[in-house]
């Protein structure tokens, strides 16, 4: 696959989320799972839920296995946070430089993406 048609790809993906992102909290929710527990604990709950809309990014291809399946479900109960053993976020980077925390792969490698393509980095 050549890499025009690959950013042309994260394009739409990019537009799908905004779109549905930029919608009330109440009625639609976005999850971005880290790895592959996540992923399960995500849609354990999505299926549990009722009312919502709920989008679930996820690839086609294996995703790596990070988590534990009950750190997993910990770290989505939280919603967000920094895996301490993957973070090098320390005091000295706090000073309100731009920051990609990862939350999900595919969101992260967008937006590094988007940003090189218009910020030259």
């Amino acid at each position: 696959m050549s890499g025009s048609r690959i950013t042309t790809d994260l394009r739409i993906k990019i537009r799908f989320l905004d779109h549905v992102i930029n919608k009330k909290a109440d009625i639609v929710r976005v999850y971005l799972p880290a790895d592959a527990n996540c992923l399960l604990s995500i849609f354990d709950h999505c299926l549990r839920t009722r009312h919502y809309v709920n989008v679930v990014v996820a690839g086609k291809h294996p995703l790596p296995q990070w988590l534990t399946m009950d750190a997993a479900v910990v770290h989505c109960t939280q919603g967000i946070g920094i895996w301490q053993w993957a973070s090098n976020d320390q005091a000295a980077s706090r000073r309100g430089d731009g920051l990609l925390r990862r939350h999900a792969y595919i969101g992260t490698m967008a937006a590094v993406a988007i940003l090189r393509e218009h910020l030259r980095i």
